[in-house]
């Protein structure tokens, strides 16, 4: 059957229609690989919710060390998650009405956070009728005006953007924030220089200085070898299990990492509101730490469940 769709593809004169039949056809082979509906995946050390992240009511106040998400972007993909597209937060008719969403949806961040905790964001512009759209900063203005503080801009840069032929450079970097409750965040530069990076990876100083993260990070090595940044095991792992890995919009497990060594202790609890196939799950339990994440998609757990 798939076979015949990618055939009417290639001779379509309405691509988005064919496009849209195919991936109908692999969302119900995925569903019917998931026994029942998934509301909870859980294993040693995390524990992924089916549920909202505006209210992660599974979690205590002052709980969570850190929180590294990527929510979805602005009118930019939707998502299967159940919910109607119209009510699917990226799916709102403003930039500034999606950004006041957003960061509205932080709201209960800020009461699971630790007082010394950390939020780190990844979000990237959009570019509609030959305009930037400057999502990124109308975000974070409005994660100020709640009472967030800014502490970092990242840069990451990405060597496999998608090509666009347009009157601008093509965008190869999108954004990670680094918001948090109070200056006094708990913050630690100890791992720098015992993992696995190199100096001109992520890092900066040494021969005297102290060092510590660039605010520029380049993953060469990491994304050449393909155009989804940390799926490709993942996608050989669910076809195993008769699964076509269908979530494309990962970071890299780097941008976690970063986070989690930066910001936590062995034993803490770290959590993305937004869990997707739980690239921070892993990277988080992976190097001792607790993890939760929140997901509106039964598949997007089986995904996890499967990484």
């Amino acid at each position: 059957a798939i076979k015949s769709f990618m055939r009417e593809l290639d001779e379509s004169k309405n691509i988005s229609g064919s496009l849209k039949r195919v991936k109908s056809l692999l969302a119900k082979k995925n569903n019917e690989r998931i026994a029942g509906d998934l509301s909870i995946v859980q294993g040693e050390g995390y524990t992924i919710h089916k549920a909202s992240c505006e209210n992660m009511s599974h979690l205590d106040d002052a709980s969570v060390a850190t929180i590294v998400t990527s929510p979805p972007y602005f009118q930019l993909r939707e998502y299967e998650n159940g919910v109607d597209k119209e009510a699917q937060l990226g799916q709102e008719p403003t930039v500034e009405a999606f950004c006041a969403n957003l960061a509205k949806t932080f709201d209960d961040a800020k009461r699971v956070l630790k007082p010394d905790g950390s939020l780190f964001i990844n979000i990237a512009d959009n570019v509609q009728h030959g305009r930037m759209l400057a999502v990124p900063y109308k975000f974070v203005a409005a994660m100020m005006e709640r009472g967030w503080i800014l502490n970092d801009t990242i840069v990451w840069s990405k060597v496999n953007p998608v090509f666009q032929a347009h009157k601008r450079s093509v965008a190869s970097h999108e954004y990670i924030f680094h918001f948090v409750k109070t200056v006094e965040f708990f913050y630690d530069r100890s791992w720098i220089g015992k993992g696995d990076f190199t100096s001109q990876d992520i890092t900066y100083g040494g021969n005297g200085k102290v060092k510590s993260i660039r605010s520029h990070w380049k993953f060469d090595g990491h994304t050449l070898t393909t155009p989804v940044p940390n799926n490709h095991d993942l996608r050989i792992a669910c076809k195993d299990e008769g699964l076509t890995l269908s979530h494309s919009a990962t970071f890299p497990r780097e941008i976690p990492l970063v986070a989690v060594l930066s910001t936590t202790k062995p034993g803490d609890l770290v959590v993305d509101m937004f869990n997707g196939t739980g690239t921070t799950g892993e990277v988080a339990v992976s190097n001792g730490r607790r993890y939760v994440g929140y997901d509106l998609s039964s598949l997007y757990l089986k995904f996890s469940e499967v990484r």
